[in-house]
């Protein structure tokens, strides 16, 4: 455990002179706009293509004017070019220059370190769209012993949908229940499995859609059957009602109360939004013939044909791009999500959603099994009988 607050330290580290250096570098390029008579742009959480150009142009610059210089030069002696024209600039570029040999030695470290953890050298090594930097955020936010099942993952990555149960009807058992009675019943309870109900004095049975909750009120003879349905209400976010109350001391040491988030905020945004691009980066389109276009590649998403005739296929090298590719497929032909007002991108995010899903299964069953931990089937498996493709075995291809 202490071992992995270490490199927890060092990834969050390594991300910070990242974040440092983007941020710089957009100041920087900003700088450079308005000396070049353009407008600057709006805040940008990374550098565009066309920043990322003038950058390039700076520290070629850059290098042209240290080149040879065994230090670095002094206000009094510098001489600039048509980029970098006076000694401030020249300061602020040395700055970025700098954070960027921080970053790459702070990253090429953390790849001689992970070495040590059989997670990263037996499963995530071999993945392709899997660096170092990326397996250093798993293994580092990650603390497998805790994951009791895959869903648990998929709850700390902010990945699954939240829900509730809301009321349906009340079906009386015994006694004359009356209306003050009946207001006592909450409308809606967490959705926590058995913990729906911990508190009170009653039992209850859950299966997939209804909950049934036998209540009876205190020192009194009258019963009855609460039906609770199943609701959904999005995705896990921030939003006001997946909020939970924890406790904590304060400032002044009494005890409070406040709202907070129930996932971990930085590991979804580096699964979602970078893990999730590099499994996608790793298809490629490639030009094919036309019996391969007619045969084997029938899919409209997976083949398209250029304005000069020539035909091409998309090959896919990663099985987790698979699972998009083949998930996007269904949800553009779903009586639901096929529909013209889903957009593009709602489709998307869904299918990322699910790719991500399937990689922290894969990634639970390699882990828990490296740690000796019992590994649980996922719900649908155990519960509904169901048997996902991709759950045969760890990067499997589903059809």
């Amino acid at each position: 455990m202490k071992e992995s607050k270490s490199l927890k330290t060092i990834v969050r580290g390594a991300y910070d002179i990242q974040k440092l250096r983007i941020q710089m570098g957009n100041r920087i390029v900003g700088n450079f706009k308005a000396k070049l008579g353009q407008e600057p742009g709006h805040t940008e959480k990374e550098i565009d293509a066309e920043g990322k150009q003038i950058l390039a142009n700076i520290r070629a610059a850059y290098k042209k004017i240290t080149d040879g210089v065994t230090t670095f030069p002094r206000q009094t002696t510098f001489v600039g070019d048509e980029v970098i024209s006076d000694y401030t600039e020249l300061c602020l570029i040395a700055q970025y220059i700098d954070l960027e040999k921080y970053e790459d030695q702070h990253f090429r470290r953390l790849g001689a370190i992970l070495n040590g953890y059989p997670i990263f050298t037996k499963f995530l090594k071999g993945i392709k769209g899997i660096g170092p930097a990326m397996a250093g955020v798993i293994i580092s936010e990650i603390d497998i012993h805790k994951a009791r099942y895959p869903s648990s993952l998929w709850r700390y990555a902010g990945l699954d949908v939240v829900g509730e149960w809301q009321i349906d009807h009340i079906e009386p058992i015994s006694g004359n229940i009356t209306k003050e009675m009946l207001e006592a019943i909450p409308e809606r309870r967490p959705l926590e499995g058995d913990k729906c109900v911990v508190g009170e004095k009653i039992t209850a049975s859950v299966d997939y859609q209804t909950l049934r909750v036998e209540y009876q009120w205190n020192d009194r003879p009258e019963s009855a059957v609460v039906i609770y349905k199943f609701t959904h209400t999005g995705g896990r976010s921030r939003r006001k009602e997946h909020l939970i109350d924890v406790k904590y001391i304060d400032k002044n040491g009494k005890p409070a109360e406040r709202k907070t988030i129930t996932f971990n905020p930085f590991l979804k945004t580096k699964l979602t939004g970078v893990l999730a691009s590099s499994f996608l980066r790793t298809s490629k389109w490639e030009d094919v013939d036309k019996e391969q276009w007619e045969g084997e590649f029938g899919r409209d998403d997976m083949r398209r044909e250029k304005p000069n005739g020539q035909r091409q296929v998309l090959l896919i090298q990663s099985p987790y791009a698979r699972e998009y590719y083949n998930y996007r497929w269904r949800l553009q032909h779903h009586v639901k999500y096929g529909q013209e007002d889903v957009s593009d991108g709602h489709r998307h995010n869904m299918a990322v959603r699910f790719m991500i899903k399937r990689f922290l299964v894969d990634l639970y069953k390699a882990w828990r099994g490296l740690e000796d931990l019992p590994i649980a089937p996922e719900y649908h498996e155990a519960k509904l009988g169901h048997v996902h493709e991709a759950t045969k075995e760890p990067c499997s291809l589903s059809t």
